[in-house]
C-alpha cells in the first residue's frame, strides 16, 4: 500500500515540527501529560489500601531499582548504552519452521527455542536493537514513575540520563525502513525466510523511522518517552540546556518523523496521531495537538470514519485492541488538559463495548483476519481508563474478571469496582461489519460467522467463514495469523482453503464485502444467511446457518453464472483427531498453490451417498475432551478429502475435511453435531424446495430454510 499524497499545508507544518518550536507553553506545575502530581499521590494512596494496587506499585519500583543491571545483563552490555543503530521489524524475529519467537543470547546469537538452532545475521541483530530501545523506554517510564511515587532523586537522574542520551543521538540514527537491498535479502534468505513482500513496503520511504524501522513502532515508543520526560522535567535533575537538548534534539524531531506522512494502515495512523499529540501536549504546541486530534487524518475523524458497528474496520482483534490502546491514551491526555473525548465521542465507548458482542462462552474472541485468539479478561488493562470515564457495568465486569495487578489499574483505574458479571453470550448481529454470533438457548454451542468488509491489508480472503465453540472449547478453528515476516502468513493464513468456507478452482477468493440476507432469533434456533459478494467472478456464494442447542445445519450454495463447470471445495478445520467412515486412500491431486500446497497427509475417497466423520479433541489444560460429528447429505460423485493443515500453533497440525464437487452449481448440506461420547444423529436428507430432514434415534427435525426458516420437531431430544 502506497502512502497518500500529503497536502502542502501539512508539509509546511511538518517543516515547522522538524525545525524550531512553533509555540511553547510548557507546564511548570508538575507532570501533566497523563497524570498530575495529585493523581499520582492518589495512586500511592490506592496502593496502601488495595493489594492489587500495591502489587502494581511494587512492580514499577522493582523495575526501576533493577536498572541498569537488568538491561545490561539481558543484552550483554557493560553500560546502559543506546543501540548503535536503528532497529528492525519484530515480525522477522521468528523460527522459520515453527513461527515461535526467537530468543536473544548476547552478544549476537538468536536461538529458536523449539529446535535450538542458532541464527547469526544483521537483520536479527537489528531486531535486538529494537528490543533494546523498547527496554530503555520501559526503564525510563518506570524510573520516572518511581521518582514520582517515592521522591527518590536517583530515579529521576537515571530516567533523565536515558532521555539526554536520546537527545544527543536521535538525529544520528538514519531514517530507514524494512529490509530490501539485495545483500540483506541474500542474508535473510539463508534463514529460510523470504523478502518477496517487502519491496512495496520499502518503497514507502515515508513510513520509515529512526529508532525503529517504521513510524508505528516509533510512535508507540515515543508516547512513553514523552511521558517519562513529563514526569521528570521539573525534578531539578535537568538543566535548561538539558531540557532544550531533549526537546529540540529528540522529542520535536521525533514528532516530525512520525507525522511527516499519512500512515499505510488505519491503526498505524491513529498511533502516529497519538504520538504527535503526546509531544504536542508535552511541549505545549497547540498546532501539533489540533492536527493530531482534529486534523483531516486526525484520530477523531478516523474514529468517526473507520468504526463500524463499534468495530475497527480492519476486522482483527489484534488491531481492535491495539487501536483501543492508542485511543484511551489520547483520551487521558486530552482529559488532563480539559477535554473529555469520552463525552464528546460516543463512538469511543462503543469501540470498547463491541468485543462483548462476539465473545465465545469462555471469553475468547475468534482469530479472524490478522489476529490471534484474544480472551477479553487479558485485555482488561485497556478498560481501566474506560471504566473510570464511563462507569459502564460491562466494563466493570471485564475488570472484575482480572487480577488488576497492572500499571493501568494503579494509575488510571478506580479504587473500587462494583461486582458485576459478564453478560451471558446471546445471539447478536452486527450487520454492517458483518459479524453474527449464533448461540444456543441451552448449552454452550456457539458459532461466529463473518461476512463483512474484507479488512484491508489485514484482511483474509475468507468470506462466510466461521468458528464453532462447544463443550467448553473452540472446536472448529480459524488459523489466525503468524508473524508477518514468515512466508506462511501470506501462503497459508490469508488463503481461502485455510478457513471454514468454500474455494473455487483451487484459487483464493477475491477481496469482497458480503451482505446479510436473513437473521432470525427464536426460542428453538438462531439462523443467519449471508451472501459473500463478488468473491469469484461469475459465481455467487451464499451460506445459511441454523443453530439449535443440539446441532448446526449449514447450507452453502455456490452457483456459476457463466454456465461453466467449476471445482468447488467446501472446507472444514477442527481440532483433535479425525476418524472418517469412508475407505480413504493416499491422494496427491492438489495444485501446489493458494494454500493447497500446505495440506498434508491427504487421503481421499468418492462418496455417492451420505457420509460422516468424527473429530475427537483430547482434554487439555483449558478444557475437557470434546467431540464433533459431521454428516453431509448425499450428492453422487462427491470427492471427500481428509488430511492436516496448520492452526494457530504451527507445531500442532489441525485436521481438515473437504468435500469437492465439479459442477455449475453445488450445494453442500451439512449437520455438525457436538456430543459428549456418542453421536445421536443418523442422517441428513435434502427433501427439495429448501426442506431438510434430520433424523436421530429418538427424534426427527424437519427444517424449512427458504426466505423464512421454520423447524418442526417430533420425539424427544
Amino acid at each position: 500500500m502506497f502512502l497518500r499524497q500529503i497536502p502542502q499545508a501539512v508539509l509546511l507544518l511538518g517543516a515547522c515540527l522538524l525545525a524550531v518550536p512553533c509555540s511553547i507553553a510548557q507546564s511548570s506545575g508538575g507532570p501533566s501529560l497523563f497524570r498530575s502530581e495529585q493523581d499520582i499521590q492518589r495512586a500511592v494512596e490506592k496502593a496502601r489500601q488495595q493489594p492489587w494496587a500495591a502489587k502494581a506499585e511494587e512492580d514499577i519500583l522493582k523495575a526501576a531499582a533493577a536498572f541498569p543491571e537488568s538491561y545490561e545483563k539481558r543484552f550483554g552490555l557493560q553500560t546502559p548504552e543506546l543501540p548503535p543503530e536503528g532497529g528492525q521489524w519484530g515480525h522477522y524475529y521468528v523460527c522459520p519452521n515453527t513461527g515461535s519467537r526467537l530468543q536473544f543470547h548476547p552478544p549476537d546469537m538468536h536461538v529458536c527455542p523449539d529446535d535450538g538452532k542458532i541464527y547469526k545475521n544483521q537483520v536479527f541483530q537489528q531486531v535486538s536493537y529494537s528490543q533494546r530501545a523498547d527496554a530503555l523506554e520501559r526503564a525510563a517510564r518506570s524510573l520516572a514513575l518511581a521518582y514520582r511515587i517515592t521522591g527518590n532523586r536517583h530515579y529521576a537522574e537515571e530516567a533523565a540520563s536515558i532521555l539526554k542520551e536520546y537527545g544527543k543521538r536521535y538525529l544520528t540514527y538514519k531514517l530507514h525502513t524494512r529490509m530490501g537491498t539485495s545483500e540483506e535479502a541474500r542474508v535473510y534468505d539463508e534463514t529460510g525466510l523470504q523478502l518477496e513482500s517487502l519491496t512495496l513496503v520499502n518503497a514507502n520511504a515515508d513510513a520509515g523511522a529512526r529508532v525503529f524501522e517504521q513510524t508505528l513502532e516509533e510512535s508507540v515508543w515515543l508516547i512513553q518517552m514523552a511521558w517519562a520526560y513529563d514526569l521528570v522535567r521539573d525534578s531539578g535533575v535537568l538543566s535548561a540546556a538539558d531540557r532544550k537538548l531533549v526537546e529540540d534534539g529528540f522529542l520535536r524531531p521525533a514528532a516530525g518523523v512520525v507525522s511527516r506522512a499519512i500512515a499505510p494502515t488505519l491503526n498505524w495512523q491513529v498511533w502516529d496521531d497519538t504520538a504527535l499529540a503526546a509531544v504536542g501536549y508535552t511541549l505545549g504546541d497547540q498546532e501539533m495537538i489540533t492536527r493530531a486530534i482534529d486534523g483531516p487524518d486526525g484520530a477523531l475523524p478516523y474514529l468517526r470514519k473507520y468504526l463500524v458497528d463499534g468495530f475497527w474496520i480492519e476486522g482483527s482483534w489484534n488491531y481492535q485492541f491495539y487501536t483501543m490502546g492508542a485511543y484511551y491514551q489520547l483520551a487521558e491526555m486530552a482529559l488532563q488538559h480539559g477535554r473529555s473525548l469520552w463525552q464528546q465521542e460516543p463512538m469511543l465507548k462503543a469501540m470498547f463495548a463491541s468485543p462483548i458482542g462476539v465473545t465465545l462462552p469462555n471469553g475468547d474472541l475468534p482469530a479472524f483476519n490478522d489476529s490471534d485468539v484474544h480472551n477479553l479478561r487479558n485485555e482488561a488493562p485497556l478498560y481501566e481508563a474506560a471504566y473510570s470515564a464511563t462507569n459502564d457495568a460491562v466494563f466493570a465486569a471485564i475488570l472484575m474478571s482480572s487480577k488488576r495487578e497492572n500499571e493501568q489499574a494503579l494509575l488510571f483505574g478506580a479504587a473500587n469496582i462494583p461486582k458485576e458479571n459478564l453478560p451471558k453470550p446471546s445471539s447478536t448481529l452486527f450487520k454492517e461489519i458483518g459479524f453474527g454470533r449464533l448461540t444456543a438457548s441451552d448449552g454452550d454451542l456457539t458459532e461466529v460467522m463473518k461476512f463483512g468488509p474484507h479488512g484491508g491489508v489485514h484482511g483474509h480472503f475468507d468470506e462466510l467463514s466461521n468458528v464453532i465453540y462447544s463443550q467448553g472449547r473452540l472446536m472448529s478453528v480459524d488459523p489466525g495469523t503468524q508473524a508477518y515476516g514468515l512466508p506462511l502468513h501470506s501462503t497459508w493464513d490469508k488463503q481461502t482453503v485455510a478457513h471454514n468456507t468454500v474455494a473455487m478452482d483451487e484459487t483464493t477468493q477475491l477481496e469482497s464485502t458480503g451482505k446479510l440476507i436473513d437473521w432470525q432469533v427464536t426460542p428453538k434456533f438462531t439462523t443467519l444467511k449471508a451472501d459473500a459478494g463478488p468473491v469469484y467472478k461469475n459465481v455467487s456464494l451464499t451460506r445459511r446457518v441454523v443453530l439449535t442447542p443440539h446441532y448446526i445445519l449449514e447450507i452453502t450454495t455456490a452457483a456459476a453464472t457463466d454456465r461453466q463447470m467449476h471445482t468447488f471445495d467446501w472446507v472444514y478445520h477442527n481440532v483433535g483427531e479425525q476418524h472418517i467412515d469412508l475407505p480413504v486412500q493416499p491422494w496427491s491431486g492438489f495444485a501446489q498453490k493458494a494454500g493447497y500446497q500446505h495440506l498434508s497427509s491427504n487421503r481421499s475417497a468418492i462418496a455417492d451417498g451420505l457420509w460422516q466423520t468424527e473429530f475427537h479433541a483430547a482434554a487439555d489444560a483449558t478444557a475437557g475432551a470434546g467431540n464433533m460429528h459431521l454428516l453431509m447429505a448425499a450428492e453422487p460423485g462427491t470427492r471427500v478429502i481428509t488430511g492436516n493443515g496448520f492452526g494457530p500453533d504451527l507445531r500442532v497440525t489441525v485436521p481438515y475435511v473437504m468435500a469437492r464437487r465439479k459442477a455449475q452449481m453445488a450445494q453442500f448440506v451439512v449437520v455438525i453435531e457436538p456430543h459428549p461420547g456418542a453421536p445421536v444423529i443418523k442422517s441428513i436428507e435434502s427433501l427439495g424446495n429448501g426442506k431438510y430432514k434430520i433424523t436421530a434415534a429418538d427424534w426427527l427435525d424437519q427444517i424449512s430454510a427458504g426466505d423464512h426458516v421454520s423447524l418442526e420437531h417430533s420425539g424427544k431430544y
